[in-house]
């Protein structure tokens, strides 16, 4: 993907993904090695501890897309941070 993730808040501001979540799933899709996570278990220790994640900070996107667009690919980007949240949870509780 070449073009930046948009936040939830940039593509529906009425959604109600908490910002700590958004945090998450923005550090888990970014394109920098460094700047994800790295290991499941990372993650999967931030999913279970979010309440003390730090916020990013607002950044605006460098470029817009439609509107049926961004929210396709924001409910993509929920689904697919959810299947993980559960899988990494499953998986540390074996």
């Amino acid at each position: 993907m070449k073009t930046p993730v948009r936040k939830f808040r940039e593509v529906n501001p009425a959604n109600n993904v908490s910002p700590q979540l958004e945090s998450i799933v923005m550090k888990a899709l970014s394109k920098s090695n460094e700047e994800r996570f790295q290991s499941a278990k990372e993650l999967a220790n931030a999913l279970l501890h979010k309440e003390e994640i730090e916020v990013i900070a607002d950044v605006p996107a460098k470029d817009s897309h439609g509107a049926s667009q961004s929210a396709k690919h924001a409910a993509i980007v929920a689904a697919f941070s959810l299947l993980l949240a559960l899988i990494f949870v499953l998986f540390l509780n074996r």
